[in-house]
């Protein structure tokens, strides 16, 4: 373990420290294949006691499947790394896991199906257009498509995002 060198005190309170875990002691753990972490905590100095208050971090959904703006692009640098060339293309980017967990996921995905369809229903009015509203819901169609089709599952979730067992 290490913190990284240069910050200087009034920069960071806590340095991001990086973690490298040895080979043996990640066998059977869901660091196994990823055994080479960085861990950024937040900077926070106010003296207001402010603890397990839960600040939501934005996320830009400009750029993704979902929402699929006319502007949105693939960087380079990801379509050579992955071999998208749109941002309606789905690929597994996470860390490996054993396939119990990944199940696990699968489930909680499909019991929240009606939520989650409910929710994007609510959204309704905030897309530009009725069309973007219908596309968006049919990305999230296909995502349930591929959940609940064990041989697409198979194909594109497990093969991509589970660990060999051991």
């Amino acid at each position: 373990m290490q913190s990284k060198k240069g910050l200087l005190p009034h920069t960071a309170f806590f340095p991001p420290i990086k973690v490298k875990i040895p080979k043996k002691k990640a066998k059977g753990t869901p660091f196994r294949s990823d055994r080479k972490l960085k861990i950024v905590l937040p900077c926070q100095r106010d003296k207001n006691n402010n603890d397990n208050i839960i600040i939501p971090a934005p996320y830009e959904f400009n750029f993704c499947g979902l929402v699929n703006p006319k502007y949105a692009f693939v960087p380079d640098w990801l379509n050579k790394q992955t071999g998208i060339e749109h941002v309606t293309q789905r690929v597994y980017r996470g860390h490996k896991r054993p396939e119990g967990s990944c199940t696990l996921v699968r489930d909680e995905f499909l019991a929240k199906k009606d939520e989650i369809m409910a929710l994007a229903a609510l959204m309704e009015n905030h897309f530009k257009e009725p069309m973007m509203y219908q596309t968006a819901v049919e990305y999230l169609d296909e995502f349930y498509s591929v959940l609940t089709n064990p041989k697409m599952y198979d194909r594109l979730i497990l093969t991509e995002a589970s660990l060999e067992e051991e």
